[in-house]
């Protein structure tokens, strides 16, 4: 197949950062199959997962990667051996826990690194698929990227998570337009009316431009082709959402440099992203002891009005609604404090546009019929995929402190954990745990050894996870019915 390519000289990959202000847009999917599609039309491609979640690329290809950005920070592997090819035209390289780890390079490291990444020259795209939401990670390696791509759907609170992404982006030093890809839309006006909803508000409150890239229709074929766990233009090569991809791939091949005067090489992306994530260590380290205090004062304040709420469901709303009002409020507050300390997981609350507005999500579940899920997630990000996992399974999901003393057991169905950093030791949290049914999900290289003989309460699950996979095992564990295709549209 013809290469439909600009005749200019080639310099390096273009680099892309595809991103979202919240997770469940489908970014993953799109950068997966955006990648198909390039390669499809005779481009080279090297899929950087940097989603420090569920290394939802693995989960959608149904592979197991056995070197990973990790590996390759640590000395044990070079770039090129990290890099797995997947599909035509398309090479892999999972970061798993890698990427926040290139703020600690030393100067010897940083240069080996550097080097190595010359690899990556060989390629005509880099597409960097980053974790959902608006985090210093997130933020580094969109703006020091060439491109950024900005997933979004037409709902109200997913418009409003993309333009505050696009703000935090605006006060770091973005100048250049943003690209916004609308996912699961019903057609061209839909579209249109989305992407002016966004340009507008950034045009008008940050003077900054937009550029629609395209858009992706709603189709059951990328469900189906999820399941399957490949892309759906294997899949589905005939689908509508094959052809918009096609199409999109087709425009962004087609940009070359006329609209994007940036250069921006391999060493450069790398060099500049390294520089922000320290950065960004470095301001969180300026934050005041009183300010991280005050945080933990509030969040343990938010726990006990959690736990007031769920055992006082039998009072009258009329009761309840004064309680739950104070409850968002400090849960806003947080928020807030969250940002200003540098790890928030969810978008600003001011400057944000006029959209149809829809209710802040928080920790009280309304259903208390629901079985209650004690999450053990000290990644932010993470813990936001699994607790959507969870709702999504039936379960009201309740954060659990990593260094707690003791684990509560009053009306809970189950314990997840999901720990595998330093100092985090699973073995430790589970002689606290009391007789509860316990999903323990490790990581690749997870150093907590399973413990033998195994207890009969625990299953252990090893990445890469299956979604489907995990929503089945979390109602087995509880000991609870598996859902029907009608409960499970309910709780969608």
């Amino acid at each position: 197949m013809t290469k439909v390519t600009p005749t200019e000289e080639k310099h390096g990959p273009h680099l892309i950062s595809i991103a979202s202000g919240k997770g469940g847009v489908g970014k993953t999917n799109v950068s997966l199959n955006l990648a198909w599609a390039l390669g499809a039309q005779g481009f080279s491609v090297c899929i950087l997962d940097a989603d420090l979640g569920l290394s939802n690329v693995d989960i959608l290809l149904g592979i197991r990667p056995t070197c990973t950005l990790a590996d390759v920070l640590l000395g044990k592997h070079s770039l090129a051996e990290a890099i797995m090819h997947v599909g035509p035209g398309v090479d892999l390289i999972s970061g798993a826990s890698g990427v926040p780890r290139l703020a600690e390079l030393n100067r010897n490291e940083q240069a080996r690194l550097l080097q190595e990444c010359k690899a990556l020259n060989e390629y005509d795209y880099v597409l960097i698929d980053n974790s959902p939401g608006i985090t210093g990670q997130v933020t580094s390696l969109c703006l020091s990227a060439k491109d950024i791509i900005i997933v979004v759907n037409p709902e109200a609170s997913s418009i409003t998570d993309a333009y505050a992404l696009i703000k935090v982006l605006s006060q770091n030093g973005l100048w250049w337009s943003p690209l916004i890809l609308l996912n699961r839309v019903r057609g061209t006006k839909q579209a249109e009316q989305v992407f002016a909803k966004i340009q507008n508000t950034a045009s008008n409150r940050l003077n900054l431009n937009c550029s629609l890239l395209g858009y992706i229709p709603e189709d059951g074929a990328i469900r189906a082709a999820s399941a399957l766990q490949r892309p759906l233009l294997e899949t589905a090569p005939g689908a509508l959402a094959t052809r918009a991809f096609t199409d999109v791939a087709k425009r962004l091949s087609m940009r070359g440099d006329r609209l994007q005067p940036r250069s921006v090489s391999a060493s450069n992306f790398l060099e500049n992203s390294i520089t922000r994530l320290r950065e960004q260590g470095a301001r969180r380290k300026q934050v005041p002891a009183e300010a991280k205090k005050e945080l933990r004062n509030m969040r343990s304040c938010l726990s006990h009005m959690q736990r007031l709420v769920e055992h006082v469901t039998h009072l009258p709303l009329s009761t309840l609604a004064p309680l739950q009002t104070e409850f968002d409020r400090m849960s806003s507050h947080v928020e807030h404090l969250e940002s200003m300390l540098g790890f928030s997981k969810k978008a600003p609350h001011t400057d944000e546009p006029a959209l149809e507005s829809k209710s802040a999500t928080h920790p009280v579940q309304k259903n208390p019929a629901s079985p209650r899920a004690l999450l053990v997630c000290p990644d932010d990000t993470l813990f936001e995929v699994l607790s959507e996992i969870l709702n999504n399974t039936g379960f009201a999901v309740s954060k659990q402190e990593l260094d707690a003393d003791k684990i509560p057991a009053h009306s809970s169905a189950l314990l997840v954990i999901c720990i595998s950093g330093p100092g985090q030791d699973a073995k430790a949290l589970l002689s606290k745990a009391p007789n509860l049914p316990t999903v323990w999900l490790r990581g690749y290289r997870s150093k907590n050894e399973i413990p033998t003989p195994l207890p009969l309460n625990l299953t252990v699950v090893e990445k890469p996870f299956v979604v489907k996979t995990l929503q089945s095992l979390f109602r087995k564990s509880a000991g609870l019915p598996q859902q029907t295709k009608t409960s499970e549209k309910a709780s969608a």
